[in-house]
């Protein structure tokens, strides 16, 4: 996962990836009783939601300090950005509200490497 030109860390998830429909389907019948099917496809505007999750002593994927920061900056400014999955690339935002994150070790010394768990929650545009 490459957002905005940076790597993000291993383990993270893009959960509910094929939750959303691509297509709107009507199915209607003749009045012989023959099934028509209709299909139409769906404007792609998902919501993307890049996940890391911890549990105690376990953990799955995580952020850095700096790349909430990155985050919360390109949060604040609206502006769209690239984001690459797997070699497809989607042109998103960062919803409003969308950086929640929490670190994994609180303290009052932190610095741009401490790991963070949350959730990212870009809108494709």
């Amino acid at each position: 996962m490459i957002l905005n030109g940076v790597t993000l860390n291993e383990g993270l998830v893009w959960e509910g990836e094929f939750d959303s429909a691509v297509i709107s389907q009507s199915v209607s019948y003749t009045i012989l009783g023959n099934v028509v099917v209709q299909n139409m496809p769906l404007p792609t505007n998902k919501e993307i939601r890049i996940v890391a999750k911890g549990d105690g002593s376990f953990f799955m994927g995580s952020f850095t300090r700096s790349q909430v920061t990155a985050f919360k900056d390109l949060e604040r400014s609206g502006s769209a950005i690239i984001f690459d999955y797997e070699g497809s690339l989607f042109n998103v935002v960062i919803k409003a509200g969308g950086v929640q994150m929490s670190p994994i070790l609180a303290g009052t010394n932190q610095n741009s490497s401490d790991l963070y768990t949350g959730t990212l929650i870009l809108i494709e545009v």
